[in-house]
């Protein structure tokens, strides 16, 4: 009805957007600013679908000409942030999202961007963010078909390397159980790093407090009390807590910040339960079962992880 409207095209542009369509998203945005080259909606959204689609350079001038049109824009220091953080250089980040919050203290997104440059602090935490970045570029279909072919991948290079040599076999699963578990524990680990740091603590919200406890620190312990539990002899009541911290830590990094209601309980309660399950364990031995039960659901649970609606607060 109104195709002459920057506000339109940037309405679509941001449809797009939510639909992880950057393409798209980029032709709309840059649809809008060929009606009003200055409409700050379409320059926020153009320079995020530049970024998503891995266009460094160009989401860098973009950045630059909005920091250059107005230093003052809260928006524009948060997106230069994120453009600093694909650049690996987490110290430029954590200046840009301070600005951002300094001009806006309610905008959350900052926030979150601001503890991702304190994660951003750790090598390995870097490593993680360069996978998540390149995961980004996708749909949410090629997500799922990403998914899928990493573990056929995994299946099927596991049997070729069993023929070859057992111990190729074990390095290849290692390396995929830390692919999988990796991507949802270590924002919880990155967590605890940042609990550990007297000043950047005051960043966390009471749910990345309880994330860094029971995901990070559950994670590390379980993981410490599994490997004690092998290497003591008639000590199996250390590797019952441990398999309970370590499994119920998956489930519980995905339930203290979760936006889905859903998502909340059925992650909450996997978590809670595997807990039940792992003192049930220790005062029933009989019932360890269940333990085994719960923590496989802990590990399936990475793949409900993927469901958007279990993940992400509906619109309203």
């Amino acid at each position: 009805m109104d195709p002459d409207s920057p506000f339109n095209h940037s309405v679509k542009a941001q449809a797009f957007a939510g639909k992880r369509d950057w393409s798209k998203a980029e032709s709309s945005a840059r649809a809008a600013l060929a009606l009003d080259g200055d409409f700050d909606m379409a320059e926020n959204l153009l320079t995020q679908s530049l970024q998503f689609q891995n266009k460094l350079e160009e989401g860098e001038s973009s950045v630059n000409k909005m920091l250059a049109d107005n230093p003052q824009n809260f928006m524009a220091h948060y997106n230069a942030g994120w453009a600093a953080m694909r650049r690996h250089d987490s110290k430029k980040a954590e200046l840009h999202f301070r600005e951002s919050l300094r001009l806006d203290p309610d905008f959350d997104p900052s926030r979150d961007g601001l503890l991702e440059s304190f994660r951003g602090r750790s090598r390995l935490y870097r490593i993680y963010l360069r996978y998540i970045f390149w995961v980004q570029r996708f749909s949410e279909k090629s997500k799922w078909l990403l998914i899928i072919g990493i573990y056929l991948g995994f299946k099927f290079g596991s049997a070729i390397l069993e023929l070859i040599h057992p111990v190729l076999a074990a390095l290849l699963t290692v390396t995929y159980i830390l692919l999988v578990f990796g991507t949802w524990l270590a924002p919880s680990v990155g967590n605890l790093l940042i609990y550990a740091d007297s000043s950047a603590r005051m960043a966390l919200k009471r749910g990345d407090r309880l994330k860094a406890i029971f995901g990070g620190a559950g994670f590390l312990v379980g993981l410490a009390l599994i490997a004690a539990g092998f290497a003591l002899p008639n000590l199996d009541e250390l590797f019952t807590i441990g398999l309970a911290l370590g499994a119920a830590a998956i489930p519980a990094s995905m339930t203290f910040d979760n936006g889905s209601k859903a998502g909340r309980w059925l992650f909450g309660g996997l978590f809670v339960g595997t807990y039940v399950m792992g003192i049930l364990s220790l005062v029933f031995p009989s019932v360890e079962g269940l333990l085994l039960v719960a923590a496989v659901g802990c590990l399936f649970s990475t793949w409900l992880g993927n469901v958007e609606s279990l993940r992400c607060e509906r619109p309203k």
